[in-house]
């Protein structure tokens, strides 16, 4: 995964009347950011969503656990996780593999660095505008995730499907505006799911990221902890 992640400015006038409103839209909009940043530190709830990440489970119906693996420090802190899962796991009936990353944080970290900037700046080459792809639970939730395609630049020019998407806790969303959209939730998670394609015509049957996803969403794992 790739997993990479505003300032406030204020305009007084003078006199007394004005300086104490001035205050105040100081506070108030320091009270903002420090909720979309977490400057106060990580609350109760936020670590306890971190924690409740690590018990997803290690079989999603075809899909199993292969490795896992660690988030550097210094991006960790860059998208001020408060946890995380930085998994690959193999289709143990077709040989796939998908590359998984949620994390959890507040809004507004959470919300920014996607795929598109990430991997454009790597060996890959983005091909076409994202598009907004849904995927129906058992349940009949509707989750909606971005599809982005790459191609890689190597002489093999493998072609990669990365999907991403965010939640409250509830369904996945394949938000236009996720700091704005989710401003007022406590966290924020946030699912990116890769994998390579075969060719350029992929459908969803044949593309591992978008299969996974569909386990994913129809496991009786949720983000919500019991």
């Amino acid at each position: 995964m790739n997993n990479d992640r505003s300032p406030w400015q204020l305009r007084t006038s003078g006199g007394i009347v004005a300086c104490a409103a001035g205050v105040a839209i100081v506070l108030a909009t320091g009270a903002v950011y420090g909720h979309f940043s977490n400057r106060w530190g990580t609350p109760a709830d936020l670590s306890a969503a971190g924690a409740h990440l690590k018990s997803l489970p290690a079989q999603l119906g075809d899909w199993r656990l292969q490795e896992e693996s660690e988030i550097s420090p210094s991006t960790v802190k860059m998208l001020q996780c408060a946890g995380y899962v930085n998994r690959n796991y193999v289709n143990v009936q077709t040989g796939d593999a998908v590359s998984l990353a949620i994390i959890v944080g507040p809004p507004g970290p959470t919300a920014v660095h996607t795929p598109e900037i990430c991997y454009s700046s790597r060996n890959f080459t983005l091909t076409g505008d994202r598009e907004k792809t849904r995927i129906a639970s058992q349940t009949g939730d509707a989750h909606t995730a971005w599809k982005t395609s790459f191609e890689s630049k190597s002489a093999f020019g493998d072609r990669l499907h990365v999907y991403y998407a965010w939640s409250d806790g509830g369904r996945w969303s394949a938000s236009n505006s996720p700091r704005f959209e989710f401003a007022a939730s406590p966290r924020l998670f946030k699912l990116q799911l890769a994998g390579l394609v075969g060719t350029a015509e992929q459908s969803p049957q044949d593309d591992p990221p978008a299969q996974f996803f569909k386990a994913l969403v129809n496991s009786n794992w949720s983000l919500a902890a019991p």
